[in-house]
C-alpha cells in the first residue's frame, strides 16, 4: 500500500500539507500521507534536505513515495542548479530546471 511523505520546509508547510493537501492526496496514497518537517530556516542547507529524503527512501519498502514542499524564495544556496537557474527570467522554466536537477541528484523515481 503506497504511503506518501511530504518533506516540508517548516511548520506552516507542515500544517498546509496536513490540513489541506492530505485529504485530497489520500486517494492516491492509501497507506496515508505524512508531512515530515525539516527546519531550513536560519542556515538553509540542501544537504539537510537531501539527507532526510534519502533516509525515507532508504527503507526497503518500495511503496514509500517522497515529495517536497520547499519555498523557492529561500531555496538553499547549495541546491542543485541553484546558481545556473537564477538566470531564468520565466518562473516556470526556472522551477522546471530546478526540479530536473533535484531529481537527478536524488536519483530515485519514488
Amino acid at each position: 500500500m503506497r504511503r506518501l511523505y511530504v518533506v516540508c520546509e517548516g511548520l506552516t508547510e507542515l500544517d498546509f500539507v496536513r490540513d489541506v493537501l492530505a485529504p485530497h492526496l489520500e486517494g492516491h496514497a492509501p497507506g496515508g500521507v505524512s508531512a515530515q518537517p525539516i527546519n531550513l530556516r536560519g542556515r538553509p542547507s540542501y544537504h539537510k534536505l537531501r539527507k532526510d529524503i534519502q533516509a525515507l527512501l532508504g527503507t526497503p519498502d518500495l511503496h514509500i513515495w517522497v515529495t517536497t514542499m520547499v519555498d523557492l524564495f529561500n531555496l538553499p544556496g547549495d541546491f542543485p542548479g541553484r546558481v545556473d537557474c537564477d538566470a531564468y527570467t520565466n518562473p516556470r522554466e526556472r522551477v522546471k530546471a530546478l526540479e530536473e536537477r533535484f531529481a537527478a541528484d536524488i536519483a530515485d523515481p519514488r
